[in-house]
């Protein structure tokens, strides 16, 4: 590294570093000290010119480079440490307006919130009302703060008068008719269903026989409304489950309306779905099955009768007629009817779904699983003295 690129590291340390400016101040005020320190002390007392004569021209050049690198030295020390100077100055100064924009903004801040203060105050003063049923005068803010009521006239605005000047009414409390979880009415079933145990939503149509029972007592009455249901047979225990779907309901004026519902239904027994009848092909199945199987071995029975097998020489076994031809055909006729038969009941057996099959009329209890708000219902309700609903039927 070059002794250039040395002094402008030691440079850029100077400019950046608060430490090292520090120990250069100190290195360059221990060298100023000594050069001024040294003056006053006698020095070693000089050869005579004839002596120095005598030196070698080489030593005397050489002492002289030494002597002028010593004083650019010298004065280059000096001039880092004036402008180290400089700099530290400018910084102080840069400081010192900082900190007094600093104070200033913090000074701005402060009167701000101060107003803002002031401001929610008075707003809620003129907001409360007197004991007297009137509300406080208003206090308007000015460009400097806000206006002092006791030695400042108020400013109107428009025309208006010191009554005017009241709190706003509470909004009207928002009552719906609503049905939550848990909530339950009877109905009736309309139309019977065969409920396919496949997995097959099948749809079904119930009618409100009560109003919907809630907690405490409490009913909400629709009328005659219908829930709309989807059903689906249980093989198992022989039995048809209902999701509730849709309610449909006439509202006292005649509007119509439907939202959408979600629960179950349980039986008479009191046990989730509805008790009904299994209709399953599998007992057919396995009757025509035996037939076709009897009269497919009646067959080849009477086929086998009429013929002869014998085992030829090479080993193979071979089968003629020896008997009366037309009831060898009558045999294999009817073998042959009775297997296309049993091909047909198997396609068709795989094509039949077992369901279950409750009849119309019965009565049941319908649980719902979720809320449901129903808009508009609830004023209706609260006019009307008497019957409300007519019939739907």
């Amino acid at each position: 590294m070059s002794m250039k690129q040395r002094l402008e590291d030691t440079l850029l340390l100077l400019r950046e570093n608060r430490k090292a400016q520090f120990v250069a101040i100190c290195i360059m005020g221990a060298i100023a000290f000594l050069i001024v320190g040294g003056g006053s002390n006698p020095r070693r007392a000089q050869q005579p010119v004839s002596q120095q004569a005598d030196l070698p021209i080489d030593t005397a050049s050489g002492a002289k480079r030494a002597e002028q690198a010593y004083e650019d030295y010298t004065t280059s020390l000096r001039q880092t440490t004036k402008d180290i100077k400089i700099q530290n100055k400018q910084l102080q100064e840069e400081l010192a307006e900082m900190r007094e924009r600093r104070e200033e903004d913090q000074r701005k801040v402060a009167e701000i919130m101060k107003v803002l203060i002031q401001r929610v105050e008075a707003n809620e003063k003129s907001a409360a009302p007197r004991q007297g049923g009137d509300a406080d005068p208003v206090i308007y803010a000015d460009d400097d703060g806000i206006a002092d009521p006791e030695t400042e006239e108020l400013t109107s605005f428009g025309d208006i008068d010191d009554n005017q000047v009241v709190p706003p009414p509470p909004p009207a409390p928002n009552l719906d008719a609503y049905i939550s979880p848990a909530d339950s009415v009877r109905v009736q079933l309309l139309a019977g269903v065969n409920a396919p145990t496949d997995g097959t939503p099948y749809p079904v149509i119930f009618k409100l026989l009560s109003d919907i029972r809630g907690p405490d007592g409490s009913a909400l009455p629709l009328g005659e409304a219908r829930l709309i249901a989807a059903a689906q047979g249980s093989l198992t225990d022989a039995r048809a489950l209902f999701r509730l779907t849709t309610l449909s309901m006439r509202f006292p004026d005649g509007s119509r309306r439907d939202v959408e519902v979600d629960g179950w239904i349980v039986g008479e027994d009191g046990i989730r779905g509805m008790e009904g009848q299994l209709i399953d092909p599998l007992g057919k199945a396995l009757g025509a099955a035996f037939v076709t199987g009897t009269l497919s071995g009646l067959g080849q029975g009477i086929a086998g009768a009429q013929t002869t097998t014998t085992i030829t020489n090479t080993g193979q076994p071979y089968s003629y007629v020896d008997g009366d031809t037309l009831s060898f055909a009558l045999g294999r006729g009817l073998q042959g009817a009775s297997s296309e038969w049993s091909e047909i009941i198997r396609e068709r057996l795989q094509q039949l779904v077992p369901v279950v099959k409750v009849f119309s009329g019965r009565e049941a209890t319908a649980v719902f699983a979720r809320p449901v708000r129903i808009d508009g219902l609830y004023e209706m309700l609260t006019v009307a003295e008497t019957d409300i609903y007519g019939t739907l039927d």
